[in-house]
């Protein structure tokens, strides 16, 4: 373990490789495969043993109330947003189960390490015990919003994660709710920066 009071950084293990978004600029259908294993992986080390649904709705339903006080002065623009959030909520999370979730997964946060051949995961800033859709859907949201990436790329990740692990329930109705629940929040964000207002 290594301390550097200069940079304010503990470094605890040194990983000699780089992430992969400074590697490539096009990940392979290979490297697609191996990322979702370790997504896999990274899920199944704990799995609660009872359904956490309800725990998890109440958690984003009382960050709504944030959000719609947050947002009173231009409800009008956000109205329907908020209320699919708010509508969806207690459908999609029955029978969830909660994992460990990176909060942050994406290729900027796995080494490649050559000489093991092996992929590690850093940078565990958002860490969090919760839905495991969560990091399914940032890594889904990166490859959507690249133009280097197709379905058949999109598959390779996904068959690696389920060669580990089921996939989670209800995919892409989660993803839909997620990507209008986190558009909500940087909305919030941004008011709180006094950005949106400029």
């Amino acid at each position: 373990e290594f301390v550097y009071p200069e940079q304010k950084t503990i470094v605890e293990n040194y990983i000699n490789g780089i992430a992969l978004n400074e590697y490539t600029t096009h990940l392979t259908r290979k490297m697609l495969y191996d990322i979702g294993e370790l997504m896999g992986k990274f899920h199944d080390i704990n799995v609660s043993s009872h359904d956490n649904g309800d725990t998890w709705t109440v958690t984003i339903l009382s960050d709504m109330l944030k959000i719609r006080q947050s947002l009173a002065p231009y409800e009008s623009d956000f109205i329907g947003s908020i209320n699919y959030v708010e509508e969806n909520a207690k459908k999609l999370f029955r029978d969830l189960h909660f994992t460990y979730v990176h909060g942050d997964f994406r290729p900027a946060n796995i080494i490649l390490s050559h000489s093991e051949e092996k992929y590690y995961l850093i940078d565990f800033e958002n860490f969090m015990i919760g839905d495991p859709t969560l990091d399914v859907y940032k890594m889904l949201s990166i490859l959507k919003s690249s133009n280097n990436y197709n379905s058949e790329d999109v598959a390779s990740f996904l068959s690696g994660y389920s060669s580990i692990r089921m996939l989670p329930l209800d995919l892409v109705n989660k993803w839909i709710f997620y990507d209008i629940y986190y558009s909500l929040r940087s909305v919030r964000r941004a008011i709180y920066e006094s950005h949106f207002r400029n």
